[in-house]
């Protein structure tokens, strides 16, 4: 049938292609060789004439009465309709498939551009669309159109907090129907999805961000949903082997903020272990923690509080020195307050081994509450000549005022810290 065409189309284009006169005389002579075809058919014209006659006398009675006209022109139209789909079925598919490829690249768009109620109805039309018609074959180039439109749909529902919406999605979908590739973005999409569910067990949730690594082991954000799933659920040593491998998977320029939150997760199982009374266990993630990250405060707070359990007072203080804060002055003067810094030198070995301004107030309040108003002067002077008065030193200086009788002298300090603290100092008067 198609080199019929091919050769009938071949001829009307050669005959456009002549000239004016010679195009006429073609033209009368193909009348004259058809008047001749049908003189040559004159019986076969007759009987067929007869056989129409024939059907017409047959159908007249049907087509003068009101049902059987009714009948006959509906099989009319239904015969009519099976031609023309017979005839245009490929090529309205194809309509069809490049309208549901429109719809599909169009949502696309709207999703990348975080617009997910517009790429969700997009998305629905899709869907709408894979009712009547097969988009497998309809869309030759993407067959699994459908299939993604239901992953790329139940993620515009999550962001949409419709989260039942999102689950029935994902639940509609055939597994078995769909690429190694679509599978892992299905996996992935059910378990971020579920685990936004407040319906489903925790166990039901895990199973699913497990079962969707293995599918994509270097996963970075299933790897950093099943480490949040699992700190949260205090499971510190799932969420840790998962860190480690999102580390691995995560590229070089990113690895450092990875490593302290890795750091992070080893301190916070070290205090879990502290205070277990696993000293020993918790001395090991210290030092993992420190081995991910030094700039941490917890794993130096956590090897302090040991060492000082463990009478090891100069030990303690170099620990809680690796990164001064208020925890660790808090520490110190703990310690001061007890008794345990004041052998010989030990003083000397706290201002050496606490570089920072703030251990001078620490020492300056020691003294005071041993009655040693010299030694709590010259600490709160040197604090002050560092040019870091502040009202935290006023208030202190007032106190030794007041230790030593000078009453307008400790009103007058403790009014400049109240005027500090209110941030009025540049004030006459409240």
């Amino acid at each position: 049938m198609t080199k019929k065409r091919e050769f009938f189309g071949s001829l009307l284009f050669r005959f456009r292609r002549l000239p004016g006169f010679v195009r006429r005389f073609k033209f009368w002579i193909l009348i004259g060789l058809t008047l001749l075809l049908l003189l040559a058919l004159g019986p076969w014209v007759g009987l067929l004439g007869q056989i129409l006659s024939g059907i017409g006398r047959v159908l007249e009675p049907v087509v003068n009465n009101p049902v059987g006209r009714f009948i006959f022109v509906n099989l009319l139209l239904v015969l009519v309709v099976i031609v023309l789909y017979r005839r245009f079925k490929d090529r309205g598919r194809r309509l069809l498939g490049a309208l549901a490829l429109d719809r599909f690249l169009g949502g696309m768009m709207q999703l990348s551009a975080g617009r997910y109620a517009k790429a969700a109805r997009l998305f629905e039309k899709v869907v709408r669309m894979s009712k009547w018609l097969n988009l497998e074959a309809a869309v030759d180039v993407y067959p699994e159109i459908l299939g993604d439109a239901r992953i790329k749909l139940a993620l515009c529902y999550r962001e949409m907090g419709e989260v039942e919406k999102a689950m029935k999605s994902l639940e509609l979908l055939k597994v078995r129907d769909l690429s190694p590739s679509m599978k892992r973005d299905l996996a992935e999409a059910k378990a971020v999805v579920y685990s936004l569910s407040g319906e489903l067990m925790d166990e039901t949730i895990d199973r699913e961000v497990a079962g969707a690594l293995e599918h994509d082991a270097g996963n970075r954000r299933l790897l950093r949903l099943q480490r949040e799933r699992a700190a949260r659920a205090g499971d510190l040593a799932v969420a840790i082997q998962s860190q480690k491998r999102l580390i691995k998977a995560t590229p070089g320029a990113d690895k450092g903020e990875e490593r302290t939150r890795l750091a992070t997760l080893h301190a916070r199982n070290a205090l879990r272990l502290y205070r277990g009374g696993r000293i020993e266990d918790a001395r090991a993630e210290i030092s993992r923690s420190r081995a991910s990250d030094p700039r941490l405060e917890l794993p130096n707070l956590l090897a302090g509080d040991i060492a000082a359990e463990r009478d090891s007072v100069r030990a303690a203080v170099k620990e809680w020195a690796r990164t001064p804060s208020v925890p660790a002055l808090e520490r110190v003067s703990r310690l001061l307050e007890e008794g345990k810094l004041d052998g010989a030198g030990d003083l000397e070995f706290l201002v050496a081994t606490f570089p920072r301004s703030g251990i001078l107030l620490v020492l300056a309040n020691h003294y005071l509450s041993r009655g040693k108003l010299r030694h709590a002067r010259n600490c709160v002077t040197k604090f002050e000549d560092l040019g870091l008065a502040n009202r935290h030193s006023a208030l202190t200086m007032a106190e030794i005022l007041r230790a030593e009788g000078d009453e307008a002298g400790a009103n007058r300090l403790s009014w400049k810290a109240l005027k500090g603290f209110l941030g009025v100092e540049g004030r006459e008067s409240l």
